[in-house]
């Protein structure tokens, strides 16, 4: 014992010896402060720290940094949520967003002002240095930007269903304008009960469709954009709309994903982590769930998954931060890199009529998975989908007309989820094929592709693809979806979206081919007879990823 230690125990006792008692937060001391950005723009945050007693908790803390254009008032329950665990969580509207200074300019500057705020947060007298980001969707993108630009402070990173690539997964999948791009703006305009149910106005030309944002400068400005950019040029080159064209550039810092199989961004997440992992040295997570961009709920549209659904994200959330911000191990986070949820082929349903498939929760090291084989399946007369290849057979046409698209009905459109397709067979612009019974399990796990040999009495014609698991009674589970914009006649090969599906003995595999789907897509303005050709030069397939099949 030093003399300085033998003086203050003679002093004061022995309580002198013990270590200073910590207060710990019960609750959330909440400002609102104006944060100056790089331009002198103020961007408004709310800063929920830890309190107790009505006032802040003296001390430094690790802070959580969200960036949202949906109002940062929305963060209110995270934010006392991550305060009462010792955490200064700042909630901040995007520029130009609620009570922020600045115009919208939706991802164009995220990754320069989440910089900015990291950065302010780590500087903060309440701070100790390490910053961690959170957030879904457009927030997630705000911190795969924010990674992009590299801040000193950035430690952490938990980011669920967020896209890679813009144009790609949301604008023009496969090449084909999306509408969910008009509904986000017009939804941003506060037009909400037009946003809610846009079948409508989605119905109307592009011209008509551009008169709610007259109001509007910057959301006319980004709505006539996104058409005056038909390809992937370098309006959607930028950093905020392509995180995965800046890959290389980004902090290494360990990143938590978080996606579902109905979700519009599944595939989008599934790449985050192939090349992050494979270029960069801190851990990566990933998690598939059964679930669409709504994620974390039991109910998946017809679908019920009960307690294998529901997913309790704040305490997954400060696992992964207690454990990067705090140096604490992991208590509910594994060692495995990937958890994902293969789907079952339950026919039980529940009280009030959704379907029950029952699945399992599945661990791996990588993705895709290990063993994976490819089994093809060649579209035949008749409307079959078989594994032998077909000889001499006349080919399948429909008619696409724009005034009458056929639906979108579930899916990745919104949280739609899992549907019945059997609507689907019922109509004429629509091609169905089916295989056999199976008679014996498959378990599908991966990105399934198709190779289609195609032609049109139109410049280009949209083919689109939903893959189904046809149940003995007929109900056709959609799984996975496929579309592509062709030009001219010729073979065109599509990847489909990623599923983990166990099929069963008995069920069937279904294939519906279309040329539009809406609202999802917006149809191609003129009428045409599109044409599939399936013949021992010209075959038409569908190839499943296959894995080892187990109950």
């Amino acid at each position: 014992m030093t003399l300085g230690r033998l003086i203050a125990t003679a002093a004061f006792g022995v309580s002198a010896l013990l270590p200073a008692q910590v207060e710990e937060p019960n609750a959330a001391f909440v400002e609102t402060v104006m944060v100056a950005m790089r331009d002198g723009t103020r961007l408004a945050t709310d800063v929920y720290r830890p309190a107790r007693g009505g006032r802040p908790v003296a001390g430094k803390f690790p802070a959580l940094v969200t960036r949202s254009p949906y109002n940062k008032s929305g963060e209110k329950s995270k934010g006392s949520f991550f305060a009462r665990h010792g955490y200064v969580f700042a909630a901040q509207d995007c520029r130009g967003f609620f009570a922020s200074e600045g115009r919208p300019t939706p991802f164009i500057r995220e990754g320069e002002d989440s910089y900015d705020t990291i950065e302010w947060a780590a500087a903060q007298s309440w701070s100790d240095g390490k910053v961690g980001t959170t957030g879904a969707s457009y927030l997630a993108m705000n911190q795969f930007a924010a990674a992009i630009e590299a801040p000193p402070h950035l430690e952490a990173i938990y980011a669920a269903v967020g896209p890679a690539n813009f144009y790609e997964d949301s604008a023009y999948r496969g090449g084909i304008p999306g509408l969910g791009w008009a509904v986000w703006l017009l939804n941003s305009t506060g037009q909400r009960e037009l946003a809610q149910k846009p079948d409508a106005w989605l119905a109307l030309s592009r011209e008509k469709r551009a008169e709610v944002f007259e109001q509007f400068p910057e959301q006319k400005k980004a709505y006539w954009d996104f058409y005056q950019h038909g390809t992937f040029d370098d309006y959607w080159k930028q950093k905020g709309f392509w995180p995965a064209g800046y890959y290389r550039q980004m902090k290494d810092v360990p990143i938590f994903l978080l996606t579902g199989w109905y979700d519009g961004y599944c595939d989008a997440n599934l790449q985050h982590f192939r090349e992050l992992s494979r270029i960069q040295k801190t851990p990566k997570k990933l998690v598939i769930g059964p679930w669409p961009h709504g994620y974390g709920k039991p109910e998946c549209g017809d679908g019920w998954f009960g307690a294998d659904g529901e997913f309790d994200e704040r305490s997954i959330q400060l696992d992964w931060f207690d454990h990067w911000l705090k140096g604490t191990p992991l208590k509910l986070i594994g060692p495995a890199p990937v958890r994902y949820y293969r789907i079952g082929a339950g026919k039980d349903r529940t009280g009030d009529g959704k379907l029950s498939p029952g699945g399992e929760w599945r661990t791996a090291s990588t993705w895709p998975l290990q063993g994976t084989r490819a089994v093809r399946y060649y579209i035949r007369h008749g409307g079959l989908l078989d594994l032998a290849p077909p000889k001499a057979e006349p080919p399948e046409f429909f008619v696409h007309d724009p005034a009458h698209p056929a639906p979108t009905i579930g899916g990745r459109h919104g949280n739609a989820c899992i549907q019945d397709q059997r609507p689907l067979e019922k109509r004429a612009d629509v091609l169905t094929f089916v295989s056999a019974p199976l008679s014996a399990p498959i378990d599908l796990t991966g990105k399934p592709r198709a190779g289609l040999w195609v032609s049109s009495d139109a410049p280009e014609a949209d083919f689109i693809l939903r893959l189904a698991d046809i149940y003995p009674d007929g109900y056709a589970m959609i799984l996975s979806e496929g579309q592509l914009r062709t030009r001219g006649a010729g073979e065109f090969t599509m990847d489909l979206t990623s599923i983990s599906k166990f099929f069963a003995p008995g069920h069937r595999i279904g294939l519906f081919v279309m040329s539009s789907s809406f609202p999802e897509l917006e149809p191609m303005p003129v009428k045409s007879r599109n044409t599939i050709c399936h013949d021992s030069k010209r075959a038409s397939w569908l190839e499943l990823p296959v894995i080892p099949a187990t109950r």
